[in-house]
């Protein structure tokens, strides 16, 4: 079984997915500028497209909402409002990442990992991906 912070048939963690996206958010916001902007600001040597950030979109927030009832009792999530536009899924993304701050030790590593063990524990699941013996 993979650690729970390794999305299962990804090569990159769920930290650095979530850190991406709320890069792009970031940079959208402020500096009013596209995804292709914002991947120029992505730190480190890989390959990051529009295709594989609309792809994690995708799979963080599909585990998140499927997460959610389990999380609720841990975390205050009454800010997070599901969309369906790219921007609004992001907004959506940062209300899941600013519950999981609010409570337990601080940065986004360690509360992504509270979360997805919280919700593993709980379901016996990982949080964000399918392992091979569900799909």
């Amino acid at each position: 079984m993979l650690p729970c912070q390794l999305a299962p048939h990804c090569q990159y963690t769920i930290e650095s997915m979530v850190r991406t996206l709320l890069l792009v958010l970031t940079v959208f916001e402020e500096e009013r500028r596209g995804i292709l902007a914002a991947l120029g600001e992505v730190p480190g040597d890989h390959d990051v497209t529009v295709g594989l950030v609309a792809y994690w979109r995708g799979l963080v927030l599909r585990g998140l909402r499927r997460a959610h009832p389990f999380l609720c009792p841990r975390y205050d999530l009454s800010s997070v409002r599901s969309a369906e536009d790219h921007h609004g899924q992001l907004l959506e993304l940062r209300a899941y990442c600013d519950a999981f701050r609010s409570r337990g030790p601080p940065g986004l590593a360690a509360s992504l990992g509270l979360a997805a063990r919280t919700y593993g524990n709980r379901t016996r699941r990982h949080l964000v991906g399918t392992p091979s013996q569900e799909r």
